[in-house]
């Protein structure tokens, strides 16, 4: 095998595998058997969608 076709088939295979595994932890049953939680702790994503945070966020109204 030459160089030029060795670099083809790593290029194939890690593109393919990057692309099965950045697809894989999109998956919430994959996410669950890894033990990784959907958002990660102290991230604005998880603030926004904490379950009964009750947070209500009400407009300042300013009179003169």
């Amino acid at each position: 095998m030459t160089f030029p076709a060795a670099f083809n088939v790593y290029w194939l295979v890690s593109s393919s595998m990057q692309l099965l595994i950045s697809n894989a932890f999109r998956i919430k049953r994959f996410r669950e058997a890894c033990g990784l939680p959907d958002y990660l702790p102290g991230t604005k994503l998880e603030r926004l969608n904490v379950k009964g945070s009750g947070e209500v966020f009400k407009p300042i109204i300013f009179s003169t």
